[in-house]
């Protein structure tokens, strides 16, 4: 199969689903699960385990990968999700 993605930004990974602060990223997905648009891919929490904040799917597909490093920092890349047509691709 041959997934291309002509929009504006579309081949920069690095710059989807950011963190919305600085702190330890918990992923809540696995690379090639499906995810609907909206679902939590994960939390960036304070050492003391609150949670800052929530990184949510902007779209319907297969997560591409996920950050393996706990330690984020504002703005920086945690997952990718491959959008895809249905959980069948």
């Amino acid at each position: 199969m041959t997934i291309e993605d002509a929009t504006e930004g579309s081949g920069h990974l690095q710059v989807d689903h950011p963190s919305p602060t600085s702190g330890i990223f918990v992923p809540h997905a696995d690379v090639w699960d499906w995810v609907d648009a909206d679902q939590p891919l994960g939390e960036v929490r304070h050492p003391d385990g609150t949670v800052l904040g929530v990184v949510r799917s902007a779209r319907a597909g297969r997560v591409l990968f996920t950050r393996t490093m706990p330690r984020v920092f504002s703005g920086e890349t945690v997952a990718f999700v491959l959008a895809l047509p249905s959980r069948d691709a």
